[in-house]
């Protein structure tokens, strides 16, 4: 399986595409992902908490530093990188923030 969203650069791109389109795009995205089969789904999210995983490893960030540092719920973070729930577009924003994607981000897959 490959990792989308390997590239901080390219979800930036990304995040930028949605903020120029109207809400209703983002929307039909989502609900495009709610549509998607079990299987699929399953996939993109594991796919997408690996990475954040990896981001915040690559910082030198445990769960609860980072949590601590950017007021999230530990809980909540632990089950976005266990590709157990759907990211919001804030978190996404945390997670690629100047001080955090000044790093390259080596995915599991890559080594």
């Amino acid at each position: 399986m490959s990792l989308i969203f390997t590239d901080p650069k390219k979800y930036k791109e990304i995040k930028d595409h949605f903020e120029e389109q109207d809400k209703n795009t983002f929307k039909n995205t989502l609900a495009y992902i709610k549509n998607m089969s079990e299987s699929d789904l399953g996939d993109f999210l594991e796919s997408i908490g690996k990475f954040l995983h990896q981001v915040r490893i690559n910082n030198n960030l445990n769960l609860r530093s980072f949590c601590k540092k950017y007021n999230l719920d530990p809980t909540v973070v632990s089950e976005i990188e266990r590709g157990l729930r759907l990211p919001n577009i804030d978190l996404l924003d945390i997670y690629l923030r100047d001080d955090i994607k000044k790093k390259n981000v080596k995915t599991t897959e890559d080594t």
